[in-house]
């Protein structure tokens, strides 16, 4: 019954050196670790030493911040505690605005994106330790409890006790990462370019040592894990993510659960889309915009985009592939997807 797959997306970057112009070597260091509950995956280009050590601390920081303050697991965790103290709890800044830029997100998407998600999202566990269907009542049940509307701040930082809604960012904790490895590059003098991969969102900073585009591969949400149907090519300083039914799924009976939830059912999504990437200049909207627009649907996310200034490419079931006029996406694919105008 049980089945997961933690794909994240793939990089496709083939330089290695290159002299700037400085006269100093920019080289590439490369990365594979675990943190905030997937697979993270580092390039980086610039004086070695440095990348070496700030893709250490990088890491570390994406650590920290499960630990002490997104992760509902976690005891320690700033969210633990909203969701387990029957009073006010006082948050960091950055817990705030996270929570304050994902309140706006459900409300734009009319709940799509569901910070209040969590007790119907445990219930299920998909991606957990014990992953199973439940029964109609306990959906009924739980949905109920999942009102994000409940989830409140007072004076900037004080979140209100949301009564019996667990708060869950689970939908926009890559993001998150992917926005925090940004901002740490951006402070790093000899580093001049590269790629952050937090699970399905990553951020791509600076510049390719040739000038080129940087290429993204977008993982094939039929095929093989590891295998691209496609690459987005862009400039630096933006944000990809993105969102399939294949990332962590249960089957049962022959028939697969995912584990985007559509808050209004209690069930797995029934959008009719396989796969959503979106880009945008937001680690935290990227990733949010992608499971929001899983769940409403191609022509329903028409004005979210537009709204958030981001980009898109919409799988179907069918396969058919459909991309937004801003973004730079070449199907390499070609034998089981098709592009529709």
């Amino acid at each position: 019954m049980k089945k997961q797959r933690w794909i994240g997306l793939c990089l496709l970057i083939c330089m290695m050196f290159v002299m700037t112009g400085c006269g100093r070597a920019t080289e590439k260091y490369t990365n594979t670790d675990f943190a905030m509950g997937t697979t993270i995956t580092e390039l980086l280009y610039g004086d070695l030493d440095d990348c070496e050590s700030s893709g250490k601390e990088i890491i570390d920081l994406l650590k920290e911040i499960e630990k002490e303050q997104i992760s509902w697991r976690q005891t320690d965790s700033q969210i633990y505690k909203i969701n387990h103290t029957n009073k006010n709890v006082s948050v960091d800044k950055d817990v705030s605005n996270w929570l304050s830029e994902t309140l706006k997100l459900a409300k734009d998407s009319d709940g799509a994106l569901n910070p209040g998600v969590g007790v119907l999202a445990q219930l299920w566990d998909i991606g957990g330790e014990n992953p199973r269907v439940p029964k109609q009542k306990e959906i009924d049940d739980a949905l109920k409890k999942i009102d994000y509307q409940q989830i409140s701040l007072k004076q900037g930082n004080v979140v209100t006790d949301p009564d019996q809604v667990q708060v869950d960012l689970g939908a926009i904790g890559k993001g998150i990462g992917a926005d925090q490895a940004m901002a740490y590059l951006k402070k790093q003098e000899n580093i001049t370019g590269g790629i952050i991969s937090v699970g399905g969102s990553l951020c791509v900073y600076g510049k390719k040592p040739d000038g080129e585009k940087w290429a993204v591969g977008i993982q094939d949400p039929r095929g093989k894990d590891g295998e691209m149907f496609g690459a987005v090519r862009t400039d630096g300083d933006c944000y990809i993510s993105t969102s399939g039914d294949y990332e962590k799924y249960i089957e049962q009976d022959g028939k697969r659960y995912h584990h985007i939830l559509d808050s209004k059912t209690g069930y797995p999504s029934e959008s009719g889309l396989i796969s959503v990437t979106i880009m945008c200049n937001s680690g935290i909207d990227s990733d949010g915009l992608s499971t929001a627009c899983f769940v409403i649907g191609m022509d329903k996310s028409q004005k979210l985009l537009k709204k958030y200034n981001a980009e898109a490419i919409f799988v179907d079931k069918d396969k058919n592939v459909y991309v937004t006029d801003g973004i730079d996406f070449e199907l390499q694919n070609k034998k089981d997807y098709k592009i529709i105008k």
